[in-house]
Order: structure tokens, then C-alpha cells, then sequence
């Protein structure tokens, strides 16, 4: 008997998957352009995280050689997790403004001592 065609621990035969490349396109598309991580993209695709991340380094490899002068995929993969970052906290901060209660003229007024005397506030414009 052949000891290469050994069923694996699943009961099925050990054989090489191949992939086109439209799929390895789709699968580093998926994490460079949408910010996947690996492994998401090999659960989605049903293809191992460590296939996933051969395909992304090959890709980064050939794109580095490719054009001299630009700036790397790994230096544009850290930009635009640095700048998905940033527009999570604005858009964080955006719905915080939108939920705060709008101020209106009585709440520049403060009740003083017992005469409930209503004065002024001084605004703090910042």
C-alpha cells in the first residue's frame, strides 16, 4: 500500500487542494481592501488561515517588486488600519453628539439661594 494515499485523521485521502486565482485575488482583496482578518477570510472562504496568509504574502512580495518607489502593502495595510481607526472614533463621537439633549435658553439660568433668584450663567464657548 502507498503510504502518500493514507487516509487523514478525517477518513479522507491527504490530497492538495488547489485554488484559482480568482479566489486568491478575492481573498487578499478581502483583507487588504475590507480589513478582514486572516482568519475570517478562511472561514468565509472555507480555506485554511494559513493558506490565506501564503497568498497575502506572495502578493505583498510581488507588489513590493512591482513598483519602486511606492510605498509598500504593508505600509498601505497599516495606513488604512490607522485611518479605519480614526474614522470608528469620529463616527463614535459623531453619534455621542447626536444623543447629547440640546441646550436651550433656560438652562443658561441657575437658581440662586432660596429666593430662587434665576441669574445668568456666563457661557463657556470653547
Amino acid at each position: 500500500m502507498d503510504m502518500c494515499a493514507l487516509p487523514g485523521k478525517s477518513g479522507r485521502m491527504n490530497e492538495r487542494r488547489t485554488y484559482s486565482d480568482e479566489l486568491k485575488a478575492e481573498a487578499v482583496r478581502m483583507i487588504t481592501r475590507e480589513g478582514l482578518a486572516q482568519s475570517e477570510v478562511g472561514k468565509k472562504l472555507a480555506i485554511p488561515k494559513g493558506t490565506v496568509g501564503n497568498w497575502l504574502s506572495k502578493f505583498e512580495s510581488e507588489d513590493e517588486t512591482t513598483m519602486p518607489g511606492a510605498p509598500s502593502v504593508r505600509e498601505l495595510l497599516a495606513e488604512n488600519s490607522k485611518l479605519r481607526k480614526e474614522l470608528a472614533k469620529a463616527k463614535m463621537k459623531e453619534e455621542i453628539l447626536k444623543k447629547r439633549p440640546h441646550t436651550s435658553s433656560r438652562s443658561r439660568f441657575q437658581v440662586c439661594g432660596h429666593e430662587h433668584v434665576a441669574t445668568p450663567v456666563p457661557r463657556q464657548d470653547s
